[in-house]
């Protein structure tokens, strides 16, 4: 097929054999990272620690540069690789860009962007992810079950200004319910981080949410006489500072999938002059 150049006007032709027109974004690690140019540098980022796409990509970019690293390597171009599944709407129909969509700004605008990682991540790579409004509420309502547990605490420490490092506190004189939370806490960050480790975020979904059902249907309910108790109550203090490390570890935790609402707790634990009130801030 020959054209005119819109330039020269001189008669042009296509190159008569064209190949894969994504094969160099395929085989990034060799065709954007310096292969040929700066190979001690280069070997820095390779091979890739992980690398995920959708299940498609197992014969497209996936492939490509496996072929391409073993012809120029003999090696793998990735040490683990993670196929998810595609995101159908809520009653399992396909989203289609001239049929039924649902746009990222209006959905973040109304769901926002935290409950929209949470619906990904709560999701098993192997079933296709339920996206909508409907499915976006109940992962919001799953989030402020923590919201809600750091304003009971917020509430009270406003109130009572405890010192939460209480530094030399004998966990012999805890509570039997304290000791409890901080065995839990300490099953709870065993838990996630080898979900994390594991690439396993529904591991570490499922870990959060059994985990705010003990602080919040259980510790707190449990202790509620202890908050009510005066501010220079030794069994309301250490009941206080038992929210430190809970706070600590959701932040620390949780973070990585709802950094927004993580904002929002950590504002809430400022005096209104801009001061920290509790040092939750310091240990994160």
């Amino acid at each position: 097929m020959e054209i005119a150049c819109p330039h020269c006007k001189s008669t042009v032709s296509r190159v008569p054999d064209i190949g894969d027109v994504w094969l160099d974004a395929g085989i990034v690690p060799y065709s954007t990272l310096g292969y040929f140019e700066d190979r001690e540098k280069w070997e820095q980022y390779f091979p890739a620690e992980w690398i995920t796409e959708m299940r498609e990509q197992i014969r497209l970019w996936f492939y490509s540069m496996l072929f391409m690293s073993v012809v120029l390597e003999e090696r793998p171009p990735y040490e683990k690789v993670l196929a998810y599944n595609m995101v159908v709407s809520e009653d399992g129909s396909r989203f289609s860009k001239t049929g039924h969509m649902i746009k990222f700004d209006e959905a973040a605008e109304k769901m926002g962007s935290d409950a929209i990682r949470y619906l990904f991540a709560s999701t098993h790579v192997t079933n296709e992810v339920r996206f909508g409004f409907g499915v976006g509420s109940e992962a919001r309502r799953k989030l402020m079950n923590l919201y809600q547990v750091y304003m009971f605490f917020n509430m009270y420490a406003a109130i009572d200004q405890p010192d939460v490092h209480l530094q030399g506190l004998d966990k012999e004189t805890l509570d039997v319910m304290d000791q409890w939370l901080l065995s839990k806490t300490q099953q709870f960050i065993q838990e996630s981080t080898e979900a994390y480790e594991q690439y396993n975020t529904v591991g570490v979904i499922k870990s959060y949410e059994k985990y705010v059902d003990d602080l919040s249907n259980w510790y707190i309910r449990v202790n509620r006489r202890r908050f009510w108790k005066a501010s220079d109550d030794n069994s309301k203090k250490t009941c206080l500072y038992m929210f430190v490390p809970c706070t600590k570890n959701h932040c620390t935790n949780h973070g990585t999938y709802c950094s927004f609402l993580i904002r929002v707790y950590m504002a809430t634990l400022h005096k209104k002059d801009g001061r920290i009130s509790t040092s939750i801030c310091s240990l994160i």
